[in-house]
């Protein structure tokens, strides 16, 4: 096989193994609202009970303050 016919076998291989990343995370929209808010542990359970909102994730931040939260209220993600 000449040399040339091996380079274009070589980079066709590569672009294959290339995985295509989403612009938009499976299960996200578009656009994804972040709430910064003061009392957002509050806030949350606010949303659970009047939203239905779902608690996907949570991560605590220093002196037992919330740094960040996944809600999903319907079929959408909300970050708090």
């Amino acid at each position: 096989m000449p040399a040339k016919a091996k380079g274009k076998k070589k980079a066709k291989k590569a672009k294959a193994k290339v995985k295509k990343v989403r612009a938009v995370p499976e299960g996200y929209h578009t656009a994804t609202p972040y709430l910064v808010i003061r009392g957002a542990a509050e806030a949350i359970e606010f949303y659970k009970e009047g939203f239905g909102a779902v608690e996907r994730s949570r991560s605590a931040g220093p002196g037992g303050l919330l740094m960040h939260a996944e809600l999903k209220i319907g079929d959408s993600i909300v970050m708090v």
